[in-house]
């Protein structure tokens, strides 16, 4: 039987590792099926060519460790979309190799990109396969903030590129004073540490303020500096805030999109606002 590691099990149906997951993982992916699905249907008459982007894409597939259900995760749910550019970066080399052969039906009528690696250090080579003219969604789902704004600057330059960010405001308040220079580098500035509006009474940045000296960032560079009407918390078990969905765009219909499916959470019901 094949050794994988700890954070990974073999899925029986194809002998590929899947990548483990905690039950609320069904949470980001329920609103990217949704966002993905309005996306590359929406635009599919003013843009030809649309492009689906996954910068921490894993192997594929995910294990639950709650159930042991194996699941589509983001890359291929973006297959599965209406999409015409698929590109796929994932650090780890068994899990960017697993995730090609999976990749691999899907290739006659589309392409397909894997590229193995650290997206900081690819993203020039992502961006050579993105189409010239086009529109593109782009899912980044790191484990904490492993994504420098350098790099969100360089991607989306002279491009129409909707995010949707795994924001991690939580623990970045946590270890505000013992990561800084990675934080820095996140937030392209040192002001989420030093501005006023980002810091609460005891001086310290608030959850509300980082995300608002991303969003701010973000307008420097061509988003518009618009709060979306759901930001969606993603909790884990003892109901204790992760993380944030946090969505972005160039152009007023993606925030039209964002809300429009972002009315209805993955248990059916009316999602609130955190």
């Amino acid at each position: 039987m094949t050794k994988v590691p700890s954070d990974y099990r073999i899925d029986p149906a194809d002998g590929l590792p899947a990548r483990v997951v905690r039950e609320w993982a069904r949470r980001k992916h329920h609103y990217l099926e949704r966002y993905t699905g309005i996306f590359a249907s929406g635009m599919k008459k003013k843009f030809p060519q649309r492009a689906y982007l996954d910068l921490f894409a894993g192997p594929g597939r995910c294990f639950e460790r709650e159930t042991g259900e194996i699941y589509d995760g983001s890359p291929l749910i973006g297959l599965h979309r209406n999409f015409t550019d698929h590109i796929y970066v994932e650090l780890e080399d068994k899990a960017a190799a697993a995730l090609e052969t999976r990749c691999s039906p899907y290739t006659p009528g589309r392409r397909v990109t894997v590229i193995q690696g650290d997206c900081n250090a690819k993203i020039d080579e992502v961006i050579a396969h993105l189409p010239r003219s086009g529109i593109t969604f782009a899912f980044i789902d790191p484990t904490n903030w492993q994504i420098s704004f350098d790099t969100i600057q360089k991607l989306t330059a002279a491009r129409r590129v909707d995010l949707l960010v795994s924001f991690f405001g939580p623990s970045m308040k946590r270890v505000a004073d013992l990561d800084r220079p990675r934080l820095d580098a996140f937030f392209g500035t040192k002001a989420w540490q030093t501005d006023p509006r980002f810091l609460g009474p005891d001086r310290l940045p608030t959850l509300s303020g980082l995300l608002a000296c991303y969003r701010e960032q973000l307008a420097r560079i061509g988003y518009l500096n618009q709060v979306s009407a759901r930001e969606i918390p993603v909790k884990n078990s003892k109901n204790v805030p992760m993380y944030l969905l946090a969505f972005f765009s160039k152009h007023p219909l993606g925030y039209t999109f964002w809300d429009r499916i972002t009315t209805e959470d993955e248990k059916g019901q009316i999602a609130l606002t955190w």
